[in-house]
């Protein structure tokens, strides 16, 4: 009895694990408050007044965004399942995946997802940011935001004042927690697809936001103790969208190249002064390795799967069942274990009081001793390669059980080398290796081997000698059958990635080469894949679009290098490109005040208006009428074109943003087909002619001769 004793006393005595500290990270809302169980679920669940013989579940639907009772149970179940975390991580997106919406739809629904959040867990900490949607229009953050004031009100209360300045200026902030600082970003002035970047005053740093996030890792690793009064040792990153690849996808890239970079650098520089780094964006559960230059990993992202189940139309995409998860750690902030929750929404909508799930733990899942840290991570990764058991399990959980498959090829390329690599480089260079000859799963006999040996042994040096005469043709040929010529017409600065972003649902994109004229034409290749050839993908993108392209409230024409060709080489002949019957009228407005010219057109789908006595009737588009509008003449503005559709066709140009213009009323419906860019350069070239221009080239020459794809075929 004495020794059992002595026993129970030295083990009083030795130092016992601390207890947890629970983090509870929810992630992409998307409040749809217009979603109707009497909707189409092929138009985002909306009611559009057809009656039909089913309706939907009333907590959603895969192919939509999530209405009220789905996210008032998912923080519900939170709460039953968690009623006293020590930190809630809210990591936004709070709008649906809706278009044209304003202001108050924004308001709206930062209103009620903080409402049903604050009021669930009154006493917690709980630090939020935003999502890209979670502004109007989408994608559109920039400094000193209206936003920023409005849902400081709503948020101060748990933020603190001492958080004010830097929340107002960029939407970004601090926190002080027991063990380390939490640094919350505003990473979508980061993103892409961020309209606002043509106006940021400083675009090295949008918002200060990058001296803001080196201040705060520099202090911590000066900090001479773990926690003192001014400082701690360890900075948490918690933001919306993570730098990176999207893992689902080939391709699709998050930052813009200048930002992906300096994020990573910032981080592989204070690696050691970085403790967690969580992110939502994706809706899916995934991670991503950062490595030093030497290939060393030195930290690793987390991404949240989200709560609503919205389908994504990207390749390889989909859907996925509504999720949260808890992040377990010491005191100290490792993380010992991350366990996410479901829940299986066809079950939900048959019974409401389905409970959310206890669905997987990291460490049990992928056999994890010890801490989850980049290194324990970074050897799970490599089993992963060899291991489709563990691969097909780590499928499982990115969806959270929906449609679960193993891929193959191109998408588990993009899947591992995400996840391996957040710098784009060896991103693409890892992706490449993936390709339909690259399957692990082809075996050939022995016989078929040793005779393709001797085969490629045999011609050698004849297929050495043949590949070497033609490499440079085909490496400098751009293939009119492998690819197509976008027309930008929007008010906005178009990049490569954009570009890869919006085809990346029709087909793997080969290459992108933009016009130098402020981006206002592409000329896109596409590369086979294990479905389509390259011109099966071009003639199936034109088929889906018709020759249009909406993105966001604007308008891309895509037509075949061939008929671009054509219509720039004959500009005067009649294609009936269309042959609807509807003509087109070129006019050309000048202003000499300035010594510079204007030449506008307007857009009417007036079908009893014919122009057919004009020289240039039909030349491009036989499916618009093009006339004349009001203009003010040339001056220096501030803006950009903004203009309602279909005037936004207007090319995002210097020449044409140092005009005001005012256009007359909207007209819907919109249906253009052609290269309507290629009318906009005839008609500069048809006003220098008209009005004799001496200039030693013109606006429109030099976009023929700057962006004249046709050159090259």
């Amino acid at each position: 009895m004495w020794p059992n004793l002595l026993m129970y006393l030295l083990f009083l005595a030795l130092p016992h694990k601390s207890a947890a500290y629970q983090v509870l990270h929810l992630a992409d809302f998307h409040l749809d408050i217009e979603y109707s169980i009497n909707g189409d679920n092929q138009k985002m669940c909306h009611d559009d007044g057809q009656k039909r013989n089913k309706t939907l579940g009333p907590f959603g639907d895969y192919m939509c965004d999530a209405p009220k009772p789905l996210i008032q149970h998912a923080i519900d179940e939170s709460a039953r399942l968690f009623p006293n975390p020590d930190l809630i991580i809210w990591t936004g997106d709070n709008v649906a995946h809706i278009d044209g919406y304003g202001w108050e739809v924004v308001l709206d629904a930062v209103n009620q997802t903080t409402s049903l959040l604050f009021s669930r867990f009154p006493n917690q900490t709980i630090l939020p940011t935003f999502g890209n949607h979670d502004y109007a229009p989408s994608n559109g953050f920039e400094s000193d935001s209206s936003l920023y004031t409005k849902t400081w009100e709503l948020w101060k209360g748990k933020l603190g004042d001492e958080n004010k300045a830097t929340f107002l200026q960029g939407g970004y902030y601090k926190y002080r927690l027991p063990n380390a600082t939490a640094v919350v970003l505003n990473t979508n002035l980061y993103y892409s697809a961020n309209k606002a970047y043509v106006n940021f005053t400083n675009k090295a740093d949008p918002a200060d936001q990058f001296a803001f996030l080196e201040t705060e890792l520099a202090k911590a690793e000066k900090c001479p103790n773990r926690i003192s009064d001014n400082c701690t040792s360890l900075v948490h990153i918690i933001a919306h969208i993570a730098p990176g690849v999207f893992e689902k996808s080939p391709n699709i890239t998050w930052f813009r190249d200048e930002y992906n970079e300096r994020f990573l650098n910032l981080t592989i520089r204070y690696a050691n002064s970085i403790g967690w780094m969580i992110f939502g964006h994706h809706h899916t559960d995934t991670f991503h390795l950062i490595k030093d230059p030497l290939e060393n990993v030195v930290q690793l992202a987390y991404m949240s799967p989200a709560v609503t189940p919205w389908f994504s139309d990207l390749p390889g995409a989909g859907a996925n069942n509504p999720t949260f998860r808890v992040y377990e750690t010491d005191v100290y902030s490792k993380i010992e274990d991350i366990k996410t929750y479901y829940i299986n929404l066809d079950e939900l909508n048959k019974n409401a009081s389905t409970p959310f799930v206890f669905e997987y733990s990291f460490k049990d899942a992928y056999g994890i001793t010890g801490d989850i840290t980049p290194s324990t991570m970074s050897d799970v990764l490599e089993k992963m390669k060899t291991d489709d058991k563990l691969f097909m399990k780590y499928i499982d959980y990115n969806t959270a059980y929906w449609n679960p498959v193993l891929p193959v090829q191109e998408y588990r390329g993009a899947q591992l080398c995400s996840m391996e690599y957040a710098d784009y480089p060896r991103y693409y260079s890892c992706l490449s290796k993936y390709t339909k000859f690259s399957d692990s799963s082809l075996k050939l006999p022995i016989f078929s081997l040793l005779a393709i040996l001797y085969t490629e042994l045999f011609f050698l040096e004849k297929e050495k000698r043949k590949f070497q005469s033609t490499r440079l043709k085909k490496k400098e040929k751009k293939d009119p059958r492998n690819a197509v010529i976008i027309n930008f017409s929007q008010g906005e600065k178009v990049t490569v990635e954009d570009v890869k972003r919006e085809l990346a649902k029709y087909g793997l994109v080969r290459s992108v080469q933009l016009c130098t004229m402020d981006s206002c034409q592409a000329f896109v290749t596409f590369q086979k894949s294990s479905e389509f050839s390259a011109r099966k993908i071009v003639s199936k993108l034109l088929k889906l679009t018709s020759g249009i392209l909406f993105v966001k409230q604007f308008i891309w024409t895509i037509c075949r290098p061939e008929e671009w060709k054509k219509c720039m080489e004959h500009p005067a002949e009649s294609t009936n490109l269309a042959g609807k019957g509807v003509t087109m009228s070129q006019t050309s407005i000048f202003s000499d005040s300035t010594q510079s010219f204007s030449s506008f057109s307007s857009l009417s789908l007036s079908r009893s208006y014919s122009s057919s006595s004009s020289p240039n009737a039909d030349s491009c588009d036989s499916s618009v009428t093009i006339t004349p509008f009001s203009f003010y003449p040339a001056q220096s503005t501030s803006g950009f074109i903004n203009l309602p559709p279909p005037y936004h066709t207007l090319p995002d140009t210097a020449f044409f943003r140092r005009t005001r213009i005012i256009p007359p009323p909207s007209i819907q419906p919109i249906s253009i087909t052609q290269a309507i860019m290629d009318c906009y350069i005839k008609s500069i070239q048809k006003g220098d002619s008209q009005f004799h221009r001496r200039r030693p080239l013109s606006m429109g020459s030099r976009m023929d001769l700057e962006c004249n794809w046709a050159i090259s075929f």
